[in-house]
């Protein structure tokens, strides 16, 4: 007969707390419900309000990891893969409780029209 053996998740909330909330991600992430993610502590207080069971998963438990490594060497290496990390995991499916927003194409800048004389427009026009 076989065991079964329980797993506990990654991210211990002794873990989260330890982390600074001054370092900012590479990358501001704006979520779907309107929050923004821009620094290691708010990624810290998003993972911190997940489900357990959301937060168990195998994404959320690297984020935590990858957040821990940059809060620790204060690397902006680090901090670029945690930010990856986050972004992928926001985007990855199945989507749970946490989204990123669709992101909004800002609108095309517009040309100005070359601005031509009346002057001009005549002598083309008599040719």
């Amino acid at each position: 007969m076989r065991q079964r053996v329980s797993v506990t998740p990654f991210v211990p909330r002794l873990i989260l707390r330890t982390m600074p909330d001054h370092l900012f991600l590479a990358k501001p992430l704006t979520l779907a419900d309107g929050r923004r993610v821009r620094t290691v502590g708010d990624a810290q207080e998003m993972i911190r309000h997940l489900p357990p069971r959301e937060r168990g998963e195998l994404r959320w438990q690297l984020v935590a990891a990858a957040l821990l490594t940059a809060s620790r060497t204060c690397r902006s290496d680090c901090l670029l893969l945690a930010s990856t990390h986050l972004e992928r995991a926001l985007l990855s499916e199945p989507l749970g409780s946490v989204r990123l927003a669709d992101e909004k194409k800002p609108a095309a800048p517009s040309l100005p029209r070359p601005i031509e004389s009346r002057l001009f427009r005549r002598r083309i026009g008599r040719d």
